[in-house]
């Protein structure tokens, strides 16, 4: 008889909370530097002091996103 269905580990079940809701936001391409500079974005403007730097860190992000697709 063939041997009976492996079972998954929980590792492999459970999805981290970060990749999950870049998946849910189809956002899983994003790598860690991009979604850290998205939060010290989202942080900057919150705080609201310098608005000079939020538009850099926002204009970097944007030029960041889609830098390593291959034709």
């Amino acid at each position: 008889p063939p041997p009976p269905p492996r079972r998954k580990a929980k590792a492999e079940k459970k999805e981290g909370l970060l990749s999950g809701l870049l998946k849910s936001l189809k956002l899983e391409e994003l790598d860690s530097g991009d979604v850290l500079l998205l939060l010290i974005l989202l942080l900057l403007l919150l705080d609201g002091d310098d608005m000079e730097l939020v538009i850099a860190l926002g204009l970097i992000l944007l030029l960041g996103f889609g830098g390593d697709q291959t034709d």
